[in-house]
């Protein structure tokens, strides 16, 4: 599925109090920034066969979300509280 479907997915399951995880594709481990910054909070990774393999996944999904820019999706997620329909959109009658 592509990157954009699965951080819908998963903006969906941290709203509903999910945690998402992802298997990214085989050996693809350029795809990992992309899904954190999406909302994923766990990656699976298939085949890793050496602990140096996963000290490569590791250093890839390594990062400090608050010195990169505006927070993700799941963080700081008592700012992106829902609102009532009638709070959000008011409207004078």
């Amino acid at each position: 599925m592509p990157i954009d479907t699965a951080a819908l997915i998963c903006a969906a399951a941290l709203d509903l109090g999910l945690a998402p995880f992802v298997r990214i594709p085989e050996r693809e481990y350029g795809v990992i920034g992309r899904l954190l910054d999406g909302g994923v909070l766990g990656i699976i990774a298939p085949r890793v066969e050496s602990a140096e393999e996963a000290q490569d996944i590791v250093a890839r999904a390594a990062f400090h979300p608050l010195a990169i820019g505006p927070p993700l999706p799941h963080w700081l997620t008592w700012v992106f509280q829902k609102m009532p329909a009638a709070q959000f959109n008011p409207h004078d009658e």
